[in-house]
């Protein structure tokens, strides 16, 4: 249990410690609306995507909402697609019915005078209640028809400048900003196990068929154990994306595809250091990878969204 803390602990420090910039200290009043692409292929190996993107905005206030949810279903014979179809849904019933007019216009203080954040953590408590009951309900009809029906899930929400942050499995989410990138998340794997032990490294067989085993899934485990946090966003991009979508990608090919000259190239601009238009910058970002990927070999379904945030 302390292991497991500690780990969770580290992801929230990378999450929190990424750069702020003066920009971002001087802003005053609404910052730009996110935009956003999202993409998703069978890959070369997969006769079914079983990944499932949902992505959602509202205005609220002045200001866009937009909440983003990746999940990679796990099971034969149509199962997995259905379980990543669930829990997508899942979060989209949520978002329709909440009343977001009680949440922090992500500039300090609420309506009612509360300190920033302490809603989202509301809305963290809501997620972690979601996740459990659509845990349960996905083991429920896992034992009505036989079949091991369960998924992964990585959901970002953005409002303002706050973020909020849920982990189930080996999807992830990255942040990229002046030519850094950042893994936000932690695998829920055993390969990830091993490493944080010290029983293997990162470029031993061991690890890197581990690496596919989860520990934990949502319809897969009786006990879920989401990782839930909130951050502050200081502009820059956020990918949100399958095991598959990163699987055949370095972390320094990813860096240099979310770079601000790739995003130059690709035509999006106006923050951060980009230059361009705005969401179809993004999907060539993220087509560029897919590519990559696909002439790689990918076997597994490859699913992203891409965010670019205000500075």
């Amino acid at each position: 249990m302390e292991t497991r803390k500690k780990r969770e602990d580290e992801v929230k420090t990378r999450a929190l410690k990424a750069p702020k910039t003066k920009r971002a200290s001087l802003l005053k009043g609404p910052r730009p609306a996110p935009i956003f692409a999202q993409i998703s292929d069978s890959g070369l190996g997969r006769r079914i995507n079983e990944d499932s993107v949902l992505v959602r905005t509202i205005r609220v206030k002045g200001q866009k909402v937009l909440m983003a949810v990746v999940c990679d279903g796990v099971g034969g014979m149509f199962g997995g697609l259905r379980a990543g179809e669930y829990v997508a849904r899942g979060f989209d019933e949520w978002m329709k019915q909440y009343d977001f007019s009680e949440v922090p216009g992500g500039h300090g203080r609420s309506a009612g005078g509360n300190t920033e954040g302490t809603t989202l953590k509301d809305i963290g408590k809501e997620w972690k209640a979601l996740l459990e009951r659509l845990n349960k309900e996905l083991i429920e009809q896992g034992n009505q028809t036989g079949l091991r029906i369960c998924s992964t899930v990585s959901a970002l929400l953005v409002f303002g400048d706050r973020i909020l942050i849920a982990q189930v499995g080996d999807s992830r989410i990255y942040y990229a900003s002046g030519g850094q990138l950042y893994q936000l998340t932690h695998d829920q794997t055993l390969g990830q196990e091993k490493l944080y032990k010290g029983e293997v490294a990162e470029t031993q067989d061991e690890y890197l068929s581990d690496r596919k085993i989860l520990r934990q899934a949502v319809g897969g485990n009786n006990r879920l154990r989401p990782v839930i946090f909130e951050g502050k966003s200081n502009g820059g991009l956020y990918l949100v994306c399958t095991d598959g979508f990163y699987e055949k990608l370095t972390d320094a090919e990813l860096r240099e595809a979310l770079s601000p000259s790739a995003g130059r190239m690709n035509g999006l601009g106006g923050l951060s250091g980009f230059g361009g238009a705005g969401s179809p910058g993004l999907r060539r970002m993220l087509e560029n990878m897919v590519d990559m990927s696909l002439r790689r070999g990918i076997m597994d379904n490859l699913s992203a969204v891409l965010i670019r945030t205000g500075a």
